[in-house]
């Protein structure tokens, strides 16, 4: 649920993003999947203030995007009893990662 102080712009940019994911149910799966939707939206609403704030423009970047993306998928499986195989990936994968990085 959006604030009421919003900025306008604001509250626009964030119902367009929210009737865009609800409407495509590739890139909902995408960005939103399993994580809650209300914390996504949540932390959305954030960065967008913080962009309008900065450059008077509440839209969050491609790289931005990704990161919320990430970040909440991150944040449900931390919070997830099952992710002992998530987590073994993460860990190989960053090793391998780390590994290419060093030679």
């Amino acid at each position: 649920m959006m604030e009421k102080n919003l900025p306008v712009d604001v509250q626009i940019y964030i119902q367009k993003v929210r009737e865009y994911l609800l409407n495509n149910e590739e890139a909902y799966q995408y960005f939103i999947g399993i994580t809650p939707e209300d914390e996504f939206f949540k932390l959305l609403e954030n960065i967008a203030i913080i962009n309008y704030h900065k450059n008077q423009e509440p839209q969050l970047t491609k790289v931005q995007f990704e990161v919320l993306r990430l970040t909440m998928t991150t944040y449900e499986a931390i919070n997830n009893e099952e992710t002992s195989e998530l987590e073994d990936s993460i860990y190989e994968y960053f090793s391998k990662e780390i590994k290419i990085k060093l030679k």
